[in-house]
């Protein structure tokens, strides 16, 4: 990044250590919060840190953060504190990694998690311009990016007022208080659960859109707009293309959490695939509704049945006959989609406002790569 300030390298201005933890030490009863590599800091009950720092995700996504106070950390997760805060003020060099995160992006190594070395930090060339300039260019980028936390806490509002209106609508789906008669997924399931398609990364580039795991985790419903694209067989399509209502559970995880997360495919028909490290199941649509069913099974009772039906002995895995296994509770299904059509038409303003969200991301990194340019 070429800059009117001075540049040094980010290793001298800085200590960096990493936390000790495994991803599993958490505790969502806990008091302090626990950074692992996810977005959303976990609990945990112990720390071994108490400072103002930036905290960077060493694989995934590589997120970063900045915290002030007492918390732990997983063991591939970054925490980087300033050692002179005369020199670099921590919420400058807060927004300086938030920038510089895509170049780490590029710079990441390894296969299906790719993650950094600590030379990709320390050797960072990071603008240096005096204090006083550091804290008016932070106070700047600290006020624009409330703009955007703002969005973030719209979603938070619409899944706490989604999940309200399930539980009013069917009560809780581990004690079910409704008496609703309880079935086997294998019970409602058109045909057998099955695993998606397998092709080589470099088989990759046509134009029919293939769902990966990450595609699970993003909003209500599947979107398959940046997914990447296969030319299929015939054959193929046959096997593995996508119904409207079809839903697909993550059936392989590092992370305990992960494992068998589920989304509702409700593109057109035909229209998409899904790839090996998914299981799809089909809904029978007569008393199945797939927007309902996949929220039922994200409720926090439904997720830990799941997680204790899946196997965890080195990575977290689930397989076709525990997802046919799972019990829960069945509905009317004129009840089902009075709910569903709650979900898609908030799914729907949501997406307008995600939208106008990725607008305001690129304003800000237009901005905050002019501050860091000297030329605000």
């Amino acid at each position: 990044m070429k800059s009117r300030y001075d540049t040094d390298s980010l290793g001298n201005y800085v200590k960096i250590r990493t936390g000790n933890l495994d991803a599993n030490a958490n505790d969502p009863k806990g008091i302090y919060p626990f950074f692992s590599c996810a977005v959303a800091p976990l609990r945990i009950n112990s720390y071994s840190f108490d400072c103002e720092c930036v905290l960077v995700a060493g694989n995934g996504d590589l997120n970063v953060k900045y915290y002030d106070g007492k918390f732990d950390a997983y063991q591939r997760t970054y925490v980087i504190e300033s050692l002179d805060k005369a020199r670099l003020s921590p919420r400058y060099l807060f927004h300086f990694l938030s920038i510089y995160v895509q170049k780490l992006r590029e710079m990441s190594i390894g296969g299906v998690i790719k993650y950094i070395k600590l030379n990709y930090l320390t050797d960072a060339e990071i603008p240096l311009p005096p204090l006083d300039e550091q804290q008016r260019i932070a106070a700047i980028l600290d006020k624009a990016d409330s703009i955007r936390q703002r969005r973030q806490e719209s979603i938070c509002l619409t899944d706490e007022f989604l999940r309200s209106v399930f539980l009013d609508m069917f009560g809780d789906p581990i004690t079910n208080p409704k008496r609703w008669p309880e079935v086997r997924l294998g019970d409602v399931i058109e045909g057998n659960p099955n695993n998606g398609i397998f092709r080589k990364n470099e088989e990759y580039g046509g134009d029919v859109p293939v769902v990966w795991v990450k595609e699970l985790f993003a909003g209500y419903v599947i979107d398959t707009s940046s997914s990447v694209g296969l030319s299929p067989t015939a054959k193929e399509v046959e096997k593995y293309s996508l119904r409207r209502g079809d839903i697909l559970f993550c059936r392989s995880s590092l992370k305990l959490g992960g494992i068998g997360y589920t989304n509702v495919y409700w593109g057109d028909n035909g229209k998409a695939l899904f790839e090996c490290h998914l299981i799809r199941v089909r809904p029978k649509p007569n008393i199945m509704n797939g927007v309902f069913y996949n929220f039922l099974l994200r409720q926090p009772g439904m997720r830990e049945r799941i997680i204790k039906q899946s196997n965890t002995v080195t990575m977290s895995t689930i397989g076709q006959d525990q997802v046919r296994d799972i019990k829960h509770y069945l509905p009317p299904i004129a009840l089902q989609e009075k709910f569903a059509a709650c979900v898609l038409k908030l799914t729907e303003k949501q997406n307008r406002k995600d939208a106008f969200g990725k607008l305001t991301d690129q304003l800000f990194n237009s901005l905050s790569t002019r501050a860091f340019r000297g030329e605000l």
